[in-house]
């Protein structure tokens, strides 16, 4: 289960529970996914209430708008059931003691939705992270783990749900981690200047003769000697 404890947001005067938030606690591999899930018992769950909803594009970069649900109470516990996941039971629990504690004006305090990144900086964000990545082999994987060490530091699992207040801070980390990128962009052209200069050599030697094992001992002496 997620470490931090399921939050409320007041959406329209009421509490309500974020659903990816929700599918996070479930154990959801892909949060995003409950969303197909709330899709298919929509009817169901609208009779317990208004199912609020707030739009967002599907990507860094945009592209196909999605929606994000909202749900009560009683919608969050129903989508608790059909998910059928082990960690089901635990969190019913812990949404009917968040609401209960919040209508009783205990611990568990509603709080308001954060501004979040704009547009502009989420896309800055991605091409800083970007350019960083193209000085590694595995540039996927680099990129993947920096986005995840951005929302890391943000507390949230995704780089468009930073708080506009946090960008500053996100901005500065990968900004700083420039210095050590382009130290290993120039140890990796060196590594490669080197790699290259010695397959071209080997290939030149071989078209002239001057390959096999003995030459190469040879040549090896002669450099040692020369150290």
């Amino acid at each position: 289960m997620s470490g931090n404890a399921l939050s409320l947001t007041v959406i329209e005067g009421g509490p309500r529970i974020l659903d990816v938030q929700l599918a996070e606690h479930l154990g959801f591999e892909r949060p995003v996914k409950i969303r197909d899930l709330i899709k298919r018992n929509e009817a169901k769950l609208l009779s317990f209430g208004v199912l609020p909803t707030v739009g967002k594009t599907s990507g860094e970069l945009g592209g196909r708008p999605t929606a994000e649900y909202y749900l009560n109470q009683k919608q969050a516990i129903f989508i608790c059931m059909k998910s059928e996941t082990e960690r089901a039971f635990d969190v019913q629990v812990e949404i009917v003691r968040v609401f209960d504690a919040y209508l009783n004006g205990g611990f568990y305090l509603a709080i308001p939705m954060p501004a979040l990144i704009s547009d502009g900086q989420l896309s800055r964000l991605s091409d800083t992270i970007w350019c960083m990545a193209r000085a590694f082999y595995m540039e996927g994987s680099v990129r993947h783990w920096l986005g995840k060490y951005a929302c890391a530091l943000a507390r949230v699992s995704r780089r468009d749900r930073i708080p506009a207040a946090l960008y500053p801070e996100v901005e500065d980390f990968l900004n700083g981690m420039d210095k050590a990128v382009m130290a290993y962009r120039l140890e990796r052209i060196e590594h490669e200047k080197k790699w290259l200069s010695l397959t071209l050599k080997r290939e030149l030697d071989r078209r002239m003769g001057r390959s096999g094992p003995e030459f190469e001992m040879l040549a090896e002496d002669r450099e040692a000697q020369q150290a």
